[in-house]
């Protein structure tokens, strides 16, 4: 048990970890930043645990594919404290996109909105389930398309805080929509230096899950 505590103690306190924890405090005082967070979730799937967010008052819930690959039974937690148990809609590997749903009679929540327009430089906020933390919310900038990921099609680049647990979190614009779904972390050359970035699925790709839902 010891030891296990000790492996944790890097990631639990350290100067990036301190630091958006503070940016996190300091959001979530934004009354709009609330509202946004009601509709997240932690998406526990066996030994995996995501992010994913209410998208339409059905009860539909997007997250990524690989968060909840070949798990036996999906449970969703908003903050709270609130659970269900998700089913699996649909679910796209390529894009690494999946679509969860709830019983909506059981919840309440707001439901985020998409948009397929976004630019470099445009300022966005992330919430999600990072490292041993949940609920938090980090802002970020977006970078642009990074073409040669693997995936088949360009995807988002963001310059943000962006950390295991964080896959499935909404790039949401200061509108309040969401832009793109957050799926893992990558370096590359940027500002002169090589620094690492959030790799995110543009809205875009996954319309035809999202349309009639």
């Amino acid at each position: 048990m010891l030891s296990s505590v000790l492996s944790m103690w890097p990631q639990l306190f350290n100067f990036d970890t301190v630091e958006f924890l503070a940016v996190s405090r300091e959001l979530s005082q934004n009354e709009d930043v609330q509202l946004y967070k009601e509709s997240v979730v932690v998406v526990r799937a066996g030994d995996s645990k995501g992010t994913g967010f209410y998208f339409s008052e059905d009860g539909y819930i997007m997250t990524n594919h690989h968060v909840i690959e070949d798990a036996p039974e999906i449970l969703v937690v908003f903050d709270g404290g609130e659970s269900h148990l998700a089913e699996v809609v649909s679910s796209d590997p390529d894009i690494d996109i999946s679509v969860l749903r709830i019983n909506p009679e059981d919840t309440e929540r707001p439901a985020l909105e998409f948009t397929d327009t976004w630019e470099p430089d445009m300022p966005v906020y992330i919430i999600g389930n990072p490292l041993f933390f949940n609920y938090i919310a980090n802002k970020g900038e977006v970078i642009g398309l990074r073409p040669d990921h693997g995936q088949g099609a360009p995807m988002l680049m963001l310059d943000a805080p962006i950390y295991k647990g964080n896959s499935g979190s909404p790039v949401i614009n200061h509108e309040g929509e969401v832009v793109a779904v957050v799926y893992a972390t990558t370096r590359i050359e940027h500002g002169g230096s090589r620094q690492r970035v959030g790799l995110a699925v543009p809205t875009e790709y996954f319309a035809e899950y999202v349309e009639g839902q």
